[in-house]
């Protein structure tokens, strides 16, 4: 019994390492294509839905299709209301995994399981790296249909439909009243939580459901339970992100949630039309190696009609959420964008996220020296406005530090997966770049307070300073502007574009250096008193040094475009 038991365990990990494998594989393939797709199509309610099925069934997790909305979502590219359409289609995509879980059950996998691995072990080896991509594609369909294999056949070896403790445990909940229903939806829901993978709990009930054990009750109970168990997990992770996360997440348990109810309570009639619909006949009289394909048809049908439910109520969905969920000022300033809570660690989607996050750091960095620069105009810093700047620039501080932070762990989770040179390198540079962008926050921070130890000590700036200021600010917003360019065009930025940074960096270095010298003479010829020209050449050398991380993030780039 005992060995029987890790056997169904084992052929279950297979099955779900097979699923993970497929998932992985096809959103390599896919790529930043599936953003693009996405993008096209989700800004319509119809077409939302269309693609968020398309995609789903495509790459087959639901989860992932959901995070990349919640992306969009985040970077204001979508608003909810267009992201719950996306969200439905992804559960009517979702089903698709039923249908191929009842292949197993259908006839003898173990045919043709062995040839598959074969293809599979033959197309990782290629050189092309897509055909190598195929190749895991095809050697995680195997594992999963080898999965049900050694499922299917330990449970006729463990012949539970003629295990009389088996037979009665199950009998004896099947008395066809609500409080069973309930039992097995519960059930359902906390296996899906604890195994985080809903789809290796619907190859469970079908096993089972096939094997005569569990009765089609309980089996459908089950399915509804790992409905809501499913988006447990992504209200959980989205619940330290930002308020877009907790309101798709949220939406999803409110569409689940939403069927489970209906369904539940027109459990018998629904049950019997979906027979009718699909060819089963009478309900009650389907039998057990039917039970794996009713399961999937259950499964489809349930979230089919969900959605035609509630499609034409997304508006209203969308207020009751947003009513449920304030927004504050925070969730725009403070979280990240493109990396949502729980943001698939697929390498090629999650590179491409993590390089539009790193230009979206790039942009508060400037956004941040932009305050400094009004600071630094403010003729008190007693005034309201100043104390606004002041806090504002202490907050982009806090907010480089955060992003710095996130933004290298997850790239340290990214770079664990199966990863090209090319995106290894990428990682390597990105790693420096938001180092360097945090360099230039707690720049920007040093110099706001050089500012305010310059009013403190009543220390007086001459007009020709202020001028060389201004000058030496215009300098560093050119580059900062450029330093973006580099970055948002980084696979394709031309030597040129490159130069026009060390151009500017020459410029930077040249003014700072004849203002040092020139602060040296206006102190000799008592000009203006030591403290004034100290603060003066604290702003001055502050700037200069932003100047440098700039073009270290520069240098960063050319190296890796041209590789040298």
């Amino acid at each position: 019994m005992v060995l029987q038991i890790l056997t169904f365990l084992g052929g279950l990990a297979l099955l779900m390492f097979g699923l993970k494998n497929m998932t992985e594989s096809l959103q390599k393939l896919a790529g930043e294509s599936l953003s693009k797709f996405l993008g096209i199509m989700g800004k319509n309610r119809f077409t939302g839905l269309l693609s968020g099925a398309g995609i789903t069934a495509a790459i087959q997790s639901s989860t992932a299709t959901t995070l990349l909305t919640v992306t969009f979502v985040n970077a204001g590219l979508f608003t909810l209301n267009q992201a719950i359409p996306i969200i439905m289609g992804a559960n009517i995509g979702t089903t698709i995994t039923a249908w191929i879980m009842s292949l197993g059950f259908s006839f003898d996998m173990g045919k043709i399981v062995y040839p598959i691995f074969v293809i599979g072990i033959i197309c990782i080896y290629m050189k092309r790296s897509k055909v190598k991509t195929l190749g895991e594609f095809v050697f995680g369909l195997a594992f999963l249909f080898f999965g049900l294999t050694i499922l299917k056949s330990n449970a006729e070896a463990m012949d539970l439909s003629n295990n009389d403790t088996v037979k009665e445990f199950f009998a004896s909940r099947n008395d066809g009243g609500i409080g069973t229903k309930l039992l097995f939806l519960l059930v359902g829901g906390v296996l899906t939580f604890c195994v985080q993978s809903s789809a290796a709990i619907v190859a469970f009930t079908q096993l089972l459901c096939a094997s005569g054990v569990l009765q089609i009750d309980q089996g459908i109970a089950l399915v509804l339970g790992e409905n809501i168990g499913t988006t447990i997990t992504s209200n959980i992770s989205a619940m330290k992100a930002s308020a877009s996360a907790r309101r798709t997440a949220l939406a999803h348990l409110m569409f689940n949630l939403f069927g489970v109810i209906w369904v539940f309570l027109l459990f018998t009639p629904f049950n019997k039309f979906v027979a009718h619909i699909w060819g089963f006949g009478d309900f009650k009289a389907i039998t057990p190696d039917q039970l794996p394909k009713f399961i999937a048809a259950f499964h489809t049908s349930f979230n089919v009609c969900n959605v035609l439910l509630l499609i034409g109520f997304v508006n209203q969905m969308e207020k009751i959420i947003e009513k449920i969920i304030k927004k504050t000022d925070e969730d725009s300033e403070g979280k990240l964008k493109y990396i949502g809570g729980t943001l698939t660690d697929i390498a090629d989607m999650g590179l491409n996220a993590a390089e539009k996050e790193t230009f979206e750091m790039a942009q508060r960095m400037e956004k941040m020296f932009g305050f400094v620069e009004q600071l630094t105009e403010e003729t008190s810093n007693k005034t309201k406005e100043y104390e606004a700047l002041f806090k504002r620039i202490d907050k982009y501080e806090n907010i480089s530090d955060n992003m710095e932070i996130e933004i290298s762990k997850y790239l340290g989770k990214i770079s664990k997966g199966h990863l090209s040179n090319d995106a290894k390198a990428k990682i390597r540079v990105m790693l420096k770049v938001i180092s360097e962008l945090e360099s230039i926050g707690d720049s920007g921070a040093n110099l706001s307070r050089s500012i305010q130890r310059r009013y403190e000590s009543k220390a007086v700036i001459t007009p020709e300073q202020k001028d060389n200021i201004v000058k030496m600010y215009s300098i560093i917003s050119e580059a900062m502007a450029q330093m973006l360019n580099v970055i948002k065009n980084a696979d394709t930025i031309s030597k040129k574009e490159i130069e026009k940074s060390y151009e500017i960096e020459e410029r930077i270095n040249t003014l700072r250096a004849n203002l040092r010298e020139g602060n040296i003479e206006n102190i000799e010829k008592n000009h203006y008193e030591y403290i004034s020209g100290l603060f003066y050449m604290e702003i001055i050398n502050g700037c200069e040094k932003i100047g440098d991380f700039i073009i270290n993030i520069v240098q960063e780039y050319k190296r890796l475009r041209f590789k040298k």
